[in-house]
């Protein structure tokens, strides 16, 4: 099993916990806590996204045009995918259109894909 230091929030709620479990069990999740958990899963139904997000990972700093290059896709491709990733909190946007994930979010994304 693995361990998360800190409190990793999604929405204001909790995502995990030590160790990994649900972060509410047994009673309805408030809409708003909801609709951010979809945001993220939405986030990662597309493969292309998923790529981006791990390639993301050993390259932090990266921008779309290198990101399509190594992808062997369109740079608007990309561009349209890491908007996704952004408005879910999964990356972020910095100088001259860098991106870099956020790591705790990704290290939970691994966690529940059975990845460390």
């Amino acid at each position: 099993m693995v361990e998360f230091p800190g409190d990793l929030r999604v929405g204001g709620a909790p995502l995990v916990s030590r160790p990994i479990r649900c972060a509410r069990v047994g009673g309805p999740l408030p809409f708003g806590e909801a609709r951010s958990a979809a945001d993220v899963f939405e986030a990662l139904s597309d493969p292309v996204r998923v790529r981006l997000l791990w390639l993301l990972e050993g390259e932090p700093g990266a921008g779309p045009s290198g990101l399509a290059s190594r992808m062997g896709v369109a740079e608007d491709l990309v561009v349209g995918h890491l908007r996704v990733l952004l408005d879910a909190g999964l990356v972020t946007s910095g100088v001259e259109g860098r991106y870099e994930v956020v790591a705790e979010r990704v290290a939970v994304v691994r966690a529940l894909l059975g990845g460390t």
